[in-house]
């Protein structure tokens, strides 16, 4: 899986991933609404290689992800996509594997012969930008019944309170529901102990509040990310 982060040129990104389509499925989707947290701040060198920026400001409009089916797709639509977007500004491409889904009773997993090996500089025109191997993603959806109604600033704040690092909050308004997501960056060695931990502070903070929905957390691992 393939991400595009962008902050302009809408319409010729999404010619792009039209075109991809035939051959690789990918969906768009813009952020309702966002809110950075304080791991921005303790990985700085990670956080400027996944966030676009125009003229020194952050500006994440909207983002598409594309299914790859291999390695070899994977180079090869990342030299596609260099060689079309090379002159927007603003653009992030992202190439990253899911690895697990956690959902606070055990781990589903891929099996380790499928773990995809990093990208490196002679694959690719350009050299990957450096990041942590792991991100981490938070999730839960809640049906659309007027504004989304999870505050962003207060689940921030509840998180940093119990020592939940995240980069941010998300939120993407879908046709049925609004999708809340979260990000944050971790090692290979550390990230399970702190996804179970975080799953059922966030998991208990969503109770309390009566919302009836799954807590899920997604693993990703960074095989390659390039900012444009």
């Amino acid at each position: 899986m393939y991400t595009f982060d962008g902050a302009k040129d809408y319409e010729l990104v999404m010619k792009l991933v039209r075109i991809m389509e035939v051959a690789n499925p990918g969906k768009f989707n813009h952020v309702y609404d966002f809110i950075a947290g304080q791991q921005r701040k303790i990985l700085p060198e990670t956080y400027q290689s996944h966030t676009p920026a125009l003229d020194g400001q952050e500006a994440l409009d909207f983002f598409s992800t594309t299914l790859v089916r291999d390695r070899n797709d994977a180079i090869r639509l990342v030299n596609l996509i260099m060689k079309s977007l090379t002159h927007i500004p603003g653009i992030i491409i992202e190439l990253e594997q899911v690895r697990g889904l956690y959902n606070g009773s055990g781990w589903q997993e891929i099996d380790a012969s499928q773990l995809m090996k990093p990208i490196i500089k002679k694959e690719i025109k350009y050299a990957p930008s450096p990041s942590l191997p792991i991100e981490i993603h938070h999730q839960f959806d809640i049906p659309k019944d007027g504004v989304a109604p999870v505050s962003l600033y207060q689940l921030l704040q509840y998180c940093e309170a119990h020592r939940i690092m995240v980069g941010g909050w998300f939120v993407f308004e879908k046709e049925h529901h609004w999708a809340y997501r979260s990000n944050s960056f971790a090692d290979e060695k550390t990230y399970k102990k702190i996804i179970e931990r975080e799953y059922l502070a966030i998991d208990r903070y969503l109770k309390n509040k009566r919302y009836d929905i799954q807590l899920r957390t997604l693993v990703k691992a960074v095989v390659g990310i390039w900012k444009m």
